[in-house]
């Protein structure tokens, strides 16, 4: 059965988290989806807690669990969660996160009503659920908004389950930004979304979570931007000006967080 949405969950040592992350999918307001979630090699009881509440499951959805038999990162669990889905589109989650019961709702309204768009992001709240205004804003993503500032987290995005972009397995830090920039080179469209439908369950530059390895994710970015200017080289001339200006973010934030 082909559904409009599978929600892809890449998971690693959640145990304490897992549960709530698929109840907030299983409420959603929205009914026609699957889970696919991509277990990557966890050390703890994820699994174990995934299959029971798979076998004690009355819902009307399908939760499927794929079990990795070695941990390649969360690039990799995703591509093979993608690859898992027929549905119509991919939203993304992550183990800690929790969506907002209208999410797949909303979304589903705005993709019917512009099925030009490829892939959508939208706003975040932060260990809370925010509240917020009915009205909500969708603008386009630039090529150059792109270089200059990541649009979206993860675990907001949805896309065309179509799109030939894959996340790269070799990136561990900033692999959501540099998929967003191959998307967008391969010529699909790309909207944001202006209201917060996932809770973050933690601050991007907290000690938790793989963000807070700041000087990881800045070798990511420039990791990024080599790859991005190798591919099309009429932007090379402007590698020193991103280098730069990432390294000048990295400060900000590093000043900010300091305070």
């Amino acid at each position: 059965m082909k559904h409009k949405f599978s929600i892809v969950i890449p998971c690693f040592n959640a145990q304490e988290t897992i549960v709530k992350c698929i109840e907030s999918c299983t409420s959603q307001t929205f009914e026609d989806f699957d889970i696919i979630i991509v277990d990557d090699f966890s050390q703890d009881f994820s699994c174990d807690i995934i299959d029971n509440f798979i076998k004690r499951s009355t819902l009307k959805q399908t939760v499927k669990l794929i079990k990795l038999s070695e941990n390649q990162g969360p690039s990799n669990a995703r591509n093979v969660g993608i690859d898992a889905s027929n549905s119509e589109y991919i939203a993304l989650l992550d183990a800690d996160d929790y969506f907002y019961k209208n999410k797949l709702s909303l979304i589903s309204d705005i993709l019917n009503d512009e099925p030009s768009i490829d892939l959508i992001g939208h706003d975040y709240s932060v260990n809370e659920y925010s509240l917020y205004e009915n009205s909500y804003k969708i603008s386009s993503v630039s090529l150059f908004g792109l270089l200059i500032k990541n649009f979206a987290v993860t675990p907001s995005i949805v896309f065309k389950r179509s799109l030939n972009t894959r996340f790269d397995k070799s990136f561990r830090f900033t692999e959501d930004h540099d998929f967003y920039l191959r998307v967008i080179l391969d010529g699909y469209v790309i909207k944001y979304l202006n209201r917060p439908l996932v809770r973050l369950n933690r601050s991007l530059m907290s000690e938790g979570g793989l963000s807070s390895n700041k000087f990881k994710m800045r070798k990511g970015e420039f990791k990024m931007y080599f790859k991005f200017c190798t591919r099309e080289v009429k932007y090379v001339p402007l590698l020193p000006v991103l280098f730069s200006f990432c390294l000048l973010k990295h400060l900000i934030k590093m000043a900010k967080h300091n305070h």
